[in-house]
């Protein structure tokens, strides 16, 4: 029985492993590139009666690192952060966090503890599809909400008006805002332009610019010239919708 630690990074892995009776086998940076990583697993598993004897403790439950110990047979534990803070204050007075010291820390872990948990199943393609689906529509919604939560904060401060119409939660709210980042833009967009984007609304153009000719703050010179350029690029990187599956993505 093998029991190994490894404190994972994107570009380098620290793998401590250690042998049943205790005698180091591998303290090592390893590159987490296909070559290097299948050249460790082949020696922890040399050192070993199989591969599935090969305990790995690993701070992560996704990813290439995780997916290459799974298709090699190794038997993989995601060990929850707190565990290892804590177990990192055990071994060290100061309790700083060091790769070496945390990948002998996770190592013990799972000489220690492997009873307390639980191994990772290793997933076929369809899910780990949809499990990589999830997480780009996870970030999609993170940077929606920060875009929309910008855009709001400078027409709260400087455009209030825009708000008036509404949310900043719907595409046509958001191309609007393209066209009229600031007050003085409202006279200079066309009317076409307008119908184009309030295409679909109940919203008339008259209303619009109505709603939106309301006396603006006064600002800094030089607030509302910025806010031309930082606005529409706001709008423009803002995701227009969430990742949704019209049809099944397998």
């Amino acid at each position: 029985m093998v029991n190994v630690g490894v404190d994972w990074g994107f570009e380098h892995c620290q793998i401590y492993a250690v042998a049943k009776d205790g005698g180091v086998l591998l303290d090592q940076r390893v590159a987490t590139e296909p070559a290097e990583l299948r050249s460790v697993v082949a020696s922890l598993v040399a050192a070993a009666p199989e591969a599935s004897a090969v305990h790995v403790g690993i701070e992560k439950a996704t990813g290439r690192v995780v997916e290459h110990l799974l298709g090699a047979g190794l038997t993989v534990y995601n060990v929850n952060p707190g565990k290892v803070d804590a177990g990192r204050k055990l071994v060290s007075m100061s309790g700083a966090k060091d790769d070496r010291r945390d990948a002998r820390v996770l190592a013990k872990l799972v000489g220690s503890f492997r009873d307390e948990l639980v191994p990772l199943v290793p997933t076929d393609a369809v899910r780990r599809r949809l499990r990589h689906l999830g997480r780009q529509r996870h970030a999609l919604v993170k940077d929606r909400t920060r875009l929309t939560n910008r855009l709001s904060a400078a027409f709260r401060e400087h455009f209030p008006a825009m708000l008036d119409l509404g949310k900043l939660d719907t595409q046509w709210q958001i191309l609007l805002a393209q066209l009229i980042p600031t007050p003085a833009a409202v006279g200079r967009v066309g009317r076409v332009e307008l119908e184009a984007a309030l295409k679909g609304t109940r919203r008339t153009v008259e209303s619009v610019r109505a709603t939106l000719g309301s006396e603006a703050p006064v600002a800094a010179d030089g607030v509302y010239e910025a806010l031309e350029f930082e606005v529409p690029m706001w709008a423009h990187s803002r995701p227009a919708a969430t990742l949704r599956w019209t049809s099944t993505p397998f």
